[in-house]
């Protein structure tokens, strides 16, 4: 949580600690000004060379000058590709998937491995295969509270170890990502029809 330091002039602050994390962009939103959100993932260490496994980790939202949503939406536009499930940031809107070519600086306060109900967080777990976001199931994950965007790593690349998920086991403790942890079912689903479709 931080501690408390009193100045004997009667001023109080605050201290809490800060991580600073690199990860990549798997997805975002976009605004009339510039990216809303950023949807951010790491390489878990047992990576093969293909496809190509990412560990989403959370979003951030802030942090941005007008300037740099601009800049970073340009970017990822001419970055989208398909994917294999639909996701939406807490506003509302639906996170456009790109190829996981940027790298991103964001600082939080903390990693939280469990909800405020004390059920462990899960996040999904995903396979960039042939242009396409495929999910693998969720996986043991944290949330990042009070994440921040820093500034986009020019020179870090969504390799191991830039972008490596012991940024996180290196903090907190996970269980192993083993099938008994990971939700990987899929129930056997009715294909849907499309009635009717606005925006």
């Amino acid at each position: 949580e931080g501690i408390v330091v009193r100045c004997t002039d009667g001023r109080i602050f605050k201290v809490k600690p800060k991580i600073s994390i690199d990860a990549a962009v798997v997805a975002y939103t976009e605004t009339a000004s510039g990216v809303g959100e950023l949807l951010l993932a790491l390489m878990p260490e047992e990576q093969v060379d293909s496809p190509l496994t990412m560990q989403i980790i959370g979003r951030v939202d802030t942090g941005f000058s007008q300037n740099e949503r601009r800049k970073v939406a340009d970017r990822l536009g001419s970055l989208k590709c398909g994917s294999a499930i639909n996701l939406s940031s807490r506003s509302g809107l639906p996170y456009q998937w790109v190829r996981p070519e940027t790298v991103v600086e964001v600082s939080c306060h903390e990693f939280l491995t469990a909800s405020s109900d004390c059920e462990p967080i899960r996040r999904w777990r995903m396979v960039h295969d042939n242009g396409v976001w495929k999910p693998l199931g969720k996986f043991a994950g944290i949330s990042m509270r009070d994440a921040v965007f820093v500034r986009v790593r020019e020179d870090k690349t969504v390799a191991l170890p830039d972008i490596r998920w012991s940024q996180v086991t290196d903090l907190v403790l996970l269980p192993a990502p083993t099938p008994d942890t990971a939700d990987l079912s899929t129930p056997d689903l009715i294909r849907g029809e499309v009635i009717r479709r606005e925006v």
